[in-house]
């Protein structure tokens, strides 16, 4: 794909987003699947109540623009989902490993926020006024998920001993 306009590069975006979060969904439930907290688990999981309405949307976006993605890598996703097991390597305490793991899902969560934002600003440049509405509504959706693996962090931080 040659990309020389704003619509293009949103395009390619919108195909890279797409990978990103279902590998990034992918992630987040094997990380949970090794977990004994099931409140946390479920969080995990779940990825937000509203994971199926999210890639629903971004599949729209993708239809009314003509794309099909091809099978991309998220290099990013394959970076924290190392950098977590190399930390459950260490046999790290069942309370700090599943503060780890709140950690990882929000820097996942963090990323696809700014990359729909980022996504949000090129639908604008680029007319697609459909896409953008779709867009900002998952973005709605991660901004609260953040929220609360936040406040569920602050609980399970709250509960691990400062020192031994």
């Amino acid at each position: 794909m040659k990309i020389e306009t704003a619509r293009d590069l949103f395009v390619y975006e919108l195909g890279l987003t797409r990978g990103l979060e279902r590998m990034g969904d992918r992630m987040l439930s094997e990380i949970a699947f090794e977990l004994d907290n099931p409140d946390l688990r479920r969080l995990l999981h779940e990825g937000g109540e509203h994971r199926d309405r999210q890639s629903t949307n971004i599949d729209a976006c993708l239809e009314v623009v003509g794309f099909t993605p091809l099978g991309q890598r998220a290099p990013l996703v394959e970076a924290l989902r190392e950098r977590y097991f190399n930390f459950k390597n260490t046999n790290p305490s069942s309370q700090a490993l599943n503060l780890y793991a709140i950690g990882t899902a929000l820097r996942f969560t963090e990323v696809v926020i700014a990359t729909y934002r980022e996504l949000m600003a090129l639908a604008d440049l680029a007319g697609e006024t459909e896409c953008r509405r779709r867009l900002e509504e998952n973005c709605r959706h991660k901004i609260k998920y953040e929220e609360a693996l936040v406040q569920y962090g602050v609980e399970v931080g709250l509960r691990i001993p400062v020192a031994p």
